[in-house]
């Protein structure tokens, strides 16, 4: 799945890069349209069947900045899908440039709300979850292989751009 997103003045902090929490606000929308898009409704999940998603593990690895004004696209997959839990594996690239700007992981259990304890999800839900997997099957993992190497340009926020270039 891929969603697109356009950095606005909101989303931008001091340094004029994108402030560091706004990718994680950028992944959860595009989780919730996909899977709006895919008759997943965060009504029925929620308020319907009191369930809940919530993250567990978050990781992520910026390697270029995000400015103003840039158009980006959220590659989205779910990896690991159990009836208990999975993981959302995003990597964000900037449209004009193809540059992968970041990568990461969400994990998330699915629990009763109520109990707020762990549990299987429904059949019904979960072969929606199936679809969105086998629909991202092709998307790589977390880290990307297209990922910067870890040498001191590519892992240095303040190198100039042409430093990263040569990287």
């Amino acid at each position: 799945m891929r969603y697109r997103v356009r950095i606005g003045w909101g989303d931008i902090d001091f340094a004029r890069v994108i402030f560091w929490p706004r990718y994680f606000e950028y992944v959860e929308h595009a989780i919730g349209e996909w899977m709006l898009a895919r008759g997943i409704r965060w009504q029925e999940f929620v308020a319907e069947r009191q369930l809940g998603m919530p993250a567990v593990h978050v990781e992520t690895r910026y390697y270029r900045p995000c400015r103003l004004q840039d158009l980006v696209e959220i590659e989205l997959a779910i990896k690991d899908l159990t009836k208990k839990g999975c993981r959302f594996v995003f990597h964000i690239w900037h449209v004009d440039t193809g540059i992968l700007l970041a990568s990461g992981q969400v994990t998330r259990r699915f629990i009763d709300n109520g109990a707020f304890r762990g549990i299987e999800l429904p059949d019904d839900l979960y072969e929606r979850f199936l679809e969105l997997a086998r629909e991202t099957a092709q998307v790589p993992d977390f880290p990307h292989p297209a990922a910067p190497t870890s040498s001191r340009s590519r892992s240095d926020p303040l190198a100039s751009p042409e430093d990263h270039q040569r990287g």
